[in-house]
């Protein structure tokens, strides 16, 4: 199939960049790098039980993006998709096409409160 078919999902780049306070301080900010095509893939996950009855869902996802479309990728970048943010664990080449680079995400999520009654 090629590169154009697979890549169907528009996805917003955040990269962390220093920056200069108001203050005149050093600090570290995410900031926009722009969209590129994507494919996204689910690859795993887990449940998490937090304390409180909580649980969380851990999903774990595979997304492909052009190498050109992303020069320099790094762990400290995140990906929003229809509201969802995809944090970069770790990044690694498209072994069969040299041309895609695969980011492996972890999909932030929030914990929900278990609820039993019983129904």
């Amino acid at each position: 199939m090629s590169l154009t078919n697979d890549l169907n999902c528009r996805v917003m780049l955040y990269a962390r960049q220093q920056v200069i306070t108001a203050l005149g301080d050093t600090d570290f900010d995410y900031i926009p790098q722009g969209q590129v095509w994507a494919k996204i893939v689910p690859t795993g996950g887990t449940i998490a039980t937090q304390p409180g009855d909580m649980t969380q869902a851990q999903l774990k996802h595979t997304i492909t993006i052009r190498a050109n479309a992303l020069p320099h990728p790094a762990e400290d970048m995140y990906l929003i998709y229809k509201g969802h943010r995809y944090n970069v664990e770790y990044w690694r080449p498209h072994y069969k096409h040299p041309d895609r680079v695969e980011l492996i995400c972890m999909m932030q999520t929030t914990p929900v409160e278990v609820t039993d009654d019983g129904a």
